[in-house]
C-alpha cells in the first residue's frame, strides 16, 4: 500500500501509545490491530500505522511501549493471573508485529521482529512445562463442554460423553472445535466412555489460585471474569459405582479410574475416536495412531488400599471391537476400593558382573537421569569418551551414569577413581565411592562423595589438587563436575590432613555447587567469613559453597558442637542462594538460635544423644535458623528438601516414636505405620511445623503442588508414595520389586510431574521394561553381590517418549581400492542400517593374513552416524595375493576381499660397519646393500639400533632408485669399559643384523678436587659442596661417594652423580644442632682418588630455653605423642632417645605424634638455637 507524504506525516504525528487500562479500539483503514483480551485488568489496543514513512519514524518508539505493556502483563501474571492466556496473547502480538515488520522496510524494526520471535519460542517452551489448568466453560467455548483446559499445542473439551483432544491448533480459537477428526490445521480426537451415564456429575476438584478472565469484543454482557481453575475434573458415577478423574501436567492429561466396592471394572469401555487405529506395545502400552503421530498410554498399574497397605492388582489393557477397549484384571477383593492408573515407564538395571551400588539420582530437563554410586566390576557399562572407561583397581570405583530419556541407553557412563584405596584403621571397608549427584538447567551433573585415592582425576586449577591425607586416615571428599555429554569440566579434592565424607550436593542458578558432609579435619578449608571457623568435636559437619568453575570457595564452614559424630546428611538451596542444612549432631552445644522450634538438645544417655538438626544460613553464610529435631534416643537425619516459600522438608529416623513431635491430622501421629522414620515441614523461619508425620520412607523430591514425593524399602521392595500437600494422606505410591531383598535410595521428579527412583537389587527377578537398557541381572546372592536400578514412573499419566527405533545392524563392508600394490593402503568403510545408538556402534575387524594386510581391532560408529572408516595396511614383502577382511556388529558379519598384485619390494641383501670395533664417541659408517636395484621412487630401508646408549643410528635411510646400495652413519658415546649394540637394517621382508663393537674411550675421567661454599657456617645453616673432574663424565655419569667425618655437625648424601658429558656435580651439606663450635672434613672419592674439604660448624651466638609440656607413650598403639616450646619463637624442635641420641623426629608447631617401637623412657628435645630439655615418658 502506497501512502501519501501527507499521510504519513500525519500518522508519524498521531501520537497512541499503548495503554494499560484503556479499551479503545482503533479501526484505521490499513492498520494492523491487536487487542488484549487475555485477562483484567491488563487491556489495551496498539496500533500500527501502514505506512513505511511513519513506520521509520516510529518504530523504537512503538517497540519500547510494546515492551512496557509485555513486561507490565508478565509482571502481572506473578499475581496470579493465568499464564495461558498471557502467553496466547504474548504469541500473537509478536507474530503480528513480525509480519508487519518484515514487510515494513524499515530498518531494524525486522531484526527487532526477529528477536522478538525468539524470545517468544523461549517463552512458549518455557509456559509449555507449567501444569495444566481446567476452567469451567462460562460460555467462552463450545456449549456442549462443561470444562476447557489448554496447554502448549493442546486444547481439550470435556463434555459428558467423551473427552476431546484438539492437536497442533493453528488459526481456529479455543472453543470452535468439538467434533473429532482431521481438519487443515491438526487433528481433533475423542476419548469416548461407552455406555456411561449420561446423567454423569462433572465437575472441577483441587482448586486453584488466581483466576480467569475472558474479555471478547465490546460488549461487557459477553465477558466471563473471575472463573476459577482447577487441577482436576472428576465425573462422578461415570459408570455404577466408577469415578473417572482427569488431570494435567505439562500441557498433557492423565485418567484414572476409581473403583468402589462391589463395582464391576468391567463396565468400563473406552473407544478413540479420530483415530487411525490401536495397538499394544511390547511392554504392554497403549499406542494410538492418530494423522500427527502415535500417541502412547503407558501399561496400567491398578492397587487396593487394604489394611493401611497398598495391594497391587494384575492389570492389562483388552482391545474389543470398532476401537474400543478396556481394562483386564487379575484376582482382587471386590468389599475393596479399587484404582486402575497407567503408571511405570521403563525399570532398569545398573551394573557388571561384581557388586554395585546406587546412592545418588537427578534428572535433567529433558528426562535424562543420571545416577552415580560405587562399583566392584571391571565389566561395568561405560561410553566412549568417558573420562575413565577403565577400573582402577582397589576395591570399588566411583561411576557416573546418565541415561536417555527413554531408559533404552546411555547419554554417557564413567567410571572415577584412581589408585586403590587404602584401608582405614580398623576398618574392613575402603571409601572410593559417590554419595550424591545435582543437576543444573543447562544438564551438568555435579557429584561428590569420598576417595582414599591420591590419584583420583582432578583438573588443572581446580581449588585443591591434592589429596590432603595424613596415614591411616586417606579420606577426603570430592566435588566433580561433568558436561551434559560426560565430559570432566571440573574435579577437586575437598578435604584437610583427616578424615573427611561429601555427603550431599546442591546448584544453583549460578552454576554454585553446595556441598556438605562431616569433616575429623582441624584443618578443613573454610573462609573468612565462615559462621563456625573451626572444629569444634571430634567430627563437625561442613558446609562448603564451591564457585561455577571449581577453582575456589565462595563460603566454607565448620558445622557442629563439641562431642563427636556431628555431620551434615543433606543440602538444599532455595532462589535467593540460602542454605538449607539437615544432619545429626551428638553435641548438646550444637548452635541452635532462640525462637527456633526446639533450640534445646532433647538429652539422653550418652550413647543415645543422637538428635537431628536442621539449619538455615544466609546465602552470605550467617545463621538465620537452626533447630533441634528430635528425642532422647537416637534421631538421624535422613534427606532435606526446600520449597518456593522456603518452607524446609526433613526426612530421617526417630529414636522414640512416643516422643517424637508430630502434628494433628498427619498420615501417622503415633508410628503406627510399622516404621519411626518420619516426614517434617518446618515453616520459613524454623520457629514451627507446617506438618510432622511418621511416614514408611524417607528419600524425597518436592512436586510444584507442594506434595512430596517419598521413596526408599518397605516389606522388601522399593517403595514410592506420593504423600499430600498437607501431609495427610497418600495421593499415589507404588512398590517395585523381586523375590530378594531391594530398596530405594534415592528420588527425583522430572519433567511433566514424572517421577525417578533409584536404588539397590539382590532380586534376578526385579522387574524390567521391553527395551530397557539393560534388563539381565548380574549379582551373586551367594556373596551379598547386587546391582543397581533405575526406575521412572509417570503417575501423572504424563505420555512417554516414542519407543526407540528399532537397532541399527551391520549392512556392509566395502574397500577403496579393492586391489593395491604391495606396501600401500586401502580405506575401509563399515555402514549401519540406521544411526549408531546412544553412546557409539563398535564393529570389530578381522584379517585373513595380518601379516599381508592388517586392520585395527575395531572401528566406531559415532551415535547418531551411520558409517565410520578405517585403514588397510599391506606388506612391502608379499605379491599377487588375496585377503579377506571380516566386519563383525552385534552377531553379524559382513567380508570383503583385498587383492595385493605387482612385484614384491626388493629385500635388503647385506649390513656392513666400519670402523668395527670403534672407540666410543667416535662415529662408524654402515652400508646397507639390496638384492636388487631399488624401483621408482627408491627403497626406505628401516634402521634400529638395540642399545642406544652405546650407540644411535637414524630411523631409516634412502636407497635411490636404480641404485642397489646407501650408507648412514652410526653414533656412539664415549664409555668407561668396551660395549656393543645390535645395528639392523630391514625391508622387503628380510632383516640384516650386525654387532657393533664399542671400545672403552681413552684418557678416563679422575677426581680433580672437592670444595665447599661457604667453608664456615652457623648451625644449623648448609653449605654447597662441589666435585670437579678432571674430564668429562662417560655415558651413565660417575657416581663419586662422599662421607662426612663428624655426622653430628655435618651429614652428606651418600654419593652425588656427575651427568654423562659434564665435568662438575653439586651436592647440600647439611649441619645440626651444636652448642658449641665443631668442624668435620667432607670427603668425596671416585676412581680410587680422594679430596677433601674441611667444614666448620659454628654454636650460635645465644641459647634458647626448652621446655617439654607432654611426654606420652601409648603401647596399644606403639605411638608417642610430644608437646614442647622454645623461647624464642624462630626455633625448630628435634626429638631425640636420650639413652642412644637417636633421633625421634621433628615437632610441627610444638607438638608431635610418632609412632615408635616401644617407649624411649627420657626424651631429649634440642633446639636448632642451641637449647634443650630432657624429661621422663609417662606410659599410658
Amino acid at each position: 500500500m502506497l501512502c501519501s507524504k501527507a499521510q504519513a506525516a500525519r500518522e508519524s504525528n498521531d501520537a497512541t501509545p499503548l495503554n494499560r487500562g484503556d479499551a479503545n479500539h482503533f479501526t484505521n483503514a490499513g492498520a494492523v490491530q491487536i487487542t488484549f483480551m487475555s485477562v483484567e485488568p491488563f487491556r489495551g489496543t496498539a496500533r500500527i500505522p501502514p505506512c513505511r514513512g511513519a513506520m521509520r519514524a516510529r518504530s523504537a518508539r512503538w517497540i519500547g511501549e510494546l515492551m512496557r505493556v509485555l513486561d507490565t502483563g508478565l509482571g502481572t501474571y506473578r499475581s496470579g493471573w493465568d499464564a495461558r492466556g498471557l502467553l496466547a496473547l504474548l504469541m500473537a502480538m509478536v507474530v503480528t508485529l513480525a509480519v508487519a515488520a518484515v514487510g515494513s522496510g524499515v530498518p531494524g524494526l525486522a531484526t527487532s521482529a526477529q528477536s522478538l520471535l525468539g524470545s517468544a519460542a523461549q517463552i512458549t517452551d518455557a509456559f509449555g512445562r507449567l501444569p495444566m489448568s481446567f476452567v469451567e466453560n462460562r460460555g467462552q467455548a463450545d456449549d456442549r463442554a462443561r470444562y476447557v483446559a489448554q496447554g502448549a499445542g493442546y486444547t481439550f473439551f470435556f463434555t459428558p460423553s467423551e473427552v476431546v483432544l484438539s492437536l497442533v491448533g493453528g488459526s481456529g480459537a479455543a472453543g470452535e472445535a468439538v467434533a473429532a477428526g482431521p481438519s487443515a490445521d491438526g487433528v481433533a480426537l475423542s476419548l469416548r466412555f461407552l455406555d456411561a451415564n449420561p446423567g454423569v456429575l462433572v465437575e472441577g476438584a483441587e482448586r486453584l489460585p488466581g483466576q480467569v478472565n475472558y474479555v471478547r469484543g465490546s460488549n461487557a454482557a459477553g465477558w466471563q471474569t473471575g472463573v476459577p481453575p482447577y487441577a482436576s475434573v472428576v465425573y462422578r458415577e461415570l459408570w455404577p459405582g466408577i469415578d473417572a478423574v482427569l488431570r494435567g501436567d505439562g500441557g498433557q492429561l492423565k485418567y484414572e479410574f476409581r473403583v468402589a466396592p462391589g463395582a464391576s471394572p468391567a463396565d468400563i469401555r473406552l473407544a478413540y475416536a479420530g483415530a487411525n487405529g490401536l495397538r499394544l506395545d511390547g511392554d504392554g502400552a497403549l499406542v494410538v495412531q492418530t494423522a500427527v503421530g502415535p500417541l502412547r498410554d503407558a501399561a496400567p498399574v491398578s492397587y487396593q488400599h487394604i489394611d493401611g497397605k497398598r495391594v497391587p492388582v494384575d492389570s492389562r489393557y483388552q482391545l474389543g471391537a470398532a476401537g474400543g477397549y478396556g481394562f483386564a484384571l487379575g484376582a482382587y477383593r471386590a468389599d475393596q476400593p479399587l484404582v486402575i492408573d497407567p503408571g511405570l515407564e521403563y525399570s532398569t538395571f545398573v551394573g557388571g558382573s561384581s557388586h554395585e551400588q546406587v546412592h545418588g539420582v537427578a534428572v535433567d530437563g529433558d528426562g535424562n537421569a543420571i545416577v552415580v554410586g560405587l562399583t566392584q566390576s571391571d565389566d561395568f557399562p561405560t561410553t566412549l569418551g568417558a573420562v575413565d572407561r577403565t577400573f582402577n583397581g582397589g576395591v570399588m570405583d566411583v561411576f557416573v551414569t546418565k541415561f536417555n530419556a527413554t531408559g533404552s541407553g546411555l547419554v554417557y557412563s564413567t567410571y572415577m577413581g584412581g589408585t586403590p584405596a587404602r584401608l582405614r584403621r580398623g576398618s574392613e571397608t575402603p571409601f572410593e565411592t559417590a554419595r550424591a549427584v545435582a543437576v543444573d538447567a543447562a544438564g551438568n551433573a555435579y557429584v561428590t562423595g569420598q576417595t582414599t585415592s591420591p590419584k583420583f582425576p582432578t583438573t588443572s586449577g581446580a581449588f585443591q589438587t591434592r589429596l590432603n591425607a595424613t596415614p591411616n586416615v586417606a579420606n577426603d571428599a570430592f566435588v566433580t563436575k561433568l558436561s551434559p555429554t560426560g565430559s570432566l569440566v571440573y574435579s577437586t579434592f575437598l578435604g584437610g590432613g583427616g578424615f573427611e565424607d561429601g555427603r550431599d550436593i546442591a546448584v544453583d542458578s549460578s552454576g554454585n555447587a553446595y556441598v556438605v558432609g562431616e569433616t575429623g579435619s582441624d584443618n578443613f578449608p573454610t573462609t573468612g567469613s565462615a559462621f563456625q571457623g573451626s572444629r569444634a568435636g571430634n567430627r563437625d559437619g561442613f558446609v562448603t559453597k564451591l564457585n561455577a568453575t571449581g577453582s575456589g570457595l565462595l563460603y566454607s564452614t565448620y558445622l557442629g558442637g563439641s562431642l563427636e559424630l556431628d555431620r551434615g546428611d543433606a543440602v538444599a538451596v532455595d532462589s535467593s542462594g540460602a542454605m538449607y542444612v539437615a544432619g545429626s549432631t551428638r553435641s548438646t552445644d550444637f548452635p541452635t538460635t532462640a525462637g527456633s522450634f526446639q533450640p534445646v538438645h532433647s538429652g539422653g544417655e550418652f550413647a543415645e544423644l543422637f538428635e537431628v538438626f536442621v539449619t538455615k544460613l544466609t546465602p552470605a553464610g550467617a545463621l538465620s535458623y537452626s533447630t533441634f529435631l528430635g528425642t532422647s534416643r537416637r534421631d538421624f537425619a535422613s534427606d532435606l528438601a526446600v520449597d518456593s516459600s522456603g518452607n524446609a522438608y526433613a526426612t530421617g529416623t526417630a529414636g522414640l516414636s512416643s516422643e517424637f513431635p508430630t502434628t494433628a491430622g498427619v498420615y501417622d501421629t503415633a508410628g503406627t505405620s510399622g516404621s519411626r522414620a518420619f516426614v517434617t515441614k518446618l515453616d520459613a523461619a524454623g520457629s514451627g511445623l507446617v506438618y510432622s508425620t511418621f511416614f514408611p520412607v524417607t528419600k524425597i523430591a518436592l512436586n510444584a503442588n507442594g506434595s512430596a514425593w517419598l521413596a526408599g524399602g518397605r516389606s522388601g521392595d522399593a517403595y514410592l508414595a506420593k504423600l499430600d500437600a498437607a501431609g495427610s494422606a497418600i495421593e499415589d505410591e507404588a512398590s517395585i520389586g523381586g523375590s530378594q531383598g531391594d530398596g530405594a535410595t534415592a528420588v527425583a521428579t522430572g519433567p511433566s510431574d514424572s517421577v525417578f527412583i533409584a536404588g539397590n537389587t539382590m532380586s534376578a527377578d526385579f522387574p524390567t521394561t521391553e527395551g530397557a537398557f539393560d534388563r539381565t541381572w548380574a549379582g551373586d546372592p551367594s556373596l551379598f553381590w547386587g546391582d543397581g536400578f533405575v526406575a521412572k514412573f509417570a503417575p501423572d499419566g504424563a505420555p512417554p517418549p516414542p519407543p526407540p527405533p528399532p537397532p541399527a545392524e551391520l549392512d556392509s563392508l566395502t574397500l577403496d581400492p579393492t586391489s593395491v600394490s604391495p606396501g600401500s593402503t586401502s580405506t575401509g568403510t563399515v555402514s549401519l542400517t540406521g544411526a549408531a545408538p546412544s553412546g557409539w556402534a563398535e564393529v570389530s575387524l578381522f584379517s585373513s593374513s595380518p601379516s599381508t594386510a592388517s586392520v585395527p581391532s575395531s572401528v566406531t560408529v559415532p551415535e547418531g552416524a551411520t558409517s565410520a572408516t578405517f585403514t588397510v595396511s599391506t606388506s612391502s614383502g608379499v605379491s599377487d595375493t588375496s585377503v579377506s577382511l571380516t566386519a563383525r556388529y552385534d552377531g553379524q558379519d559382513r567380508v570383503a576381499e583385498l587383492t595385493i598384485t605387482g612385484p614384491a619390494e626388493v629385500a635388503v641383501s647385506s649390513l656392513a660397519l666400519s670402523p668395527n670395533p670403534v672407540a666410543g664417541g667416535s662415529p662408524s659408517t654402515g652400508m646397507v646393500t639390496l638384492a636388487a636395484s631399488a624401483p621408482s621412487g627408491g627403497a626406505v630401508v628401516d634402521l634400529t639400533s638395540s642399545n642406544t646408549a652405546v650407540a644411535t643410528v637414524p630411523p631409516s635411510v634412502s636407497v635411490p632408485a636404480g641404485d642397489t646400495s646407501a650408507t648412514f652413519t652410526a653414533s656412539t658415546s664415549a664409555s668407561e669399559f668396551d660395549q656393543s649394540s645390535a645395528i639392523s637394517a630391514a625391508h622387503g621382508g628380510e632383516t640384516r643384523t650386525v654387532i657393533l663393537q664399542v671400545t672403552a674411550s681413552g684418557g678416563s675421567a679422575s677426581l680433580s678436587s672437592l670444595s665447599l661454599s661457604p667453608t664456615s657456617v652457623t648451625s644449623g645453616d648448609p653449605s654447597a659442596g662441589t666435585v670437579t673432574l678432571t674430564a668429562a663424565a662417560p655415558s651413565g655419569g660417575a657416581s663419586v661417594a662422599l662421607s662426612s667425618s663428624n655426622t653430628s655437625a655435618a651429614t652428606v648424601p651418600a654419593s652425588v652423580t656427575v651427568p654423562a658429558g659434564s665435568t662438575s656435580a653439586t651436592f647440600t651439606v647439611s649441619t645440626g644442632s651444636v652448642n658449641s663450635d665443631a668442624s668435620s672434613t667432607i670427603s668425596a672419592t671416585y676412581g680410587g682418588t680422594t679430596r677433601s674439604a674441611t667444614l666448620t660448624v659454628t654454636a650460635p651466638s645465644s641459647t634458647d630455653t626448652v621446655t617439654i609440656s607432654r611426654a606420652e607413650y601409648t603401647s596399644s598403639k606403639r605411638e608417642l605423642r610430644v608437646e614442647a616450646s622454645s623461647s624464642s619463637s624462630g626455633a625448630a624442635l628435634r626429638v631425640y632417645v636420650t639413652s642412644t641420641d637417636q633421633l625421634i623426629g621433628t615437632l610441627s608447631g610444638g607438638k608431635g605424634e610418632f609412632s615408635w617401637p616401644s617407649n624411649p623412657e627420657n626424651i631429649t628435645v634440642r633446639s636448632s638455637l642451641g637449647g634443650s630439655a630432657s624429661r621422663n615418658v609417662t606410659l599410658k
